[in-house]
C-alpha cells in the first residue's frame, strides 16, 4: 500500500509539472502579444484599450506565477526552492492588486477604495511569492 501511494503521488507531480509547462507556453505568447500590441501601436491605441493591455499583461504575468507556485511545489518537496527577496513596494502592489480586482468585477456595481498610509515601509520579500 505504501509503495502504491508512493508511486501514486510521483505520477501526480509528474502530471502537475507537465500541465504547468503546457499552460505556461501559450501565456507566455499571450503575454508577449500583449507587450507587443503596447509598444507597437502606442500612439494609435486610446488610453482604456491601452489600459486594458496592461491589464492583460498584469493578470498574465500573476497567472504564469500561480503556474510557476505549482511547479515549486515539486521543487519544495526536493527542497529545491529559492528565495529572491528584494525590496517591495507594498502601496504599488496593493494598488496593482486592487486594480486587478476591480477590472474584474466593473460589471458587478462593486466599489473598491484602497486606503492605505502614505508612509507604508517597503517590504522585504521575494516578488513574485508576494502580489
Amino acid at each position: 500500500m505504501s509503495e502504491r501511494l508512493l508511486s501514486l503521488d510521483k505520477l501526480k507531480d509528474e502530471f502537475l509539472d507537465n500541465t504547468s509547462h503546457e499552460l505556461q507556453t501559450p501565456l507566455n505568447g499571450i503575454i508577449n502579444i500583449s507587450e507587443a500590441l503596447l509598444e507597437d501601436s502606442s500612439e494609435s491605441i486610446s488610453n482604456k484599450e491601452k489600459q486594458d493591455l496592461l491589464i492583460i499583461v498584469s493578470i498574465s504575468r500573476r497567472l504564469s506565477e500561480l503556474i510557476k507556485d505549482i511547479l515549486d511545489m515539486t521543487r519544495l518537496k526536493r527542497n529545491e526552492i529559492k528565495l529572491v527577496k528584494t525590496n517591495i513596494d507594498i502601496e504599488s502592489n496593493l494598488k496593482l492588486i486592487t486594480q486587478i480586482f476591480y477590472n474584474m468585477h466593473s460589471s458587478k456595481n462593486i466599489k473598491m477604495e484602497l486606503d492605505v498610509d502614505e508612509h507604508i515601509p517597503n517590504g522585504y520579500a521575494d516578488e513574485n511569492r508576494v502580489s
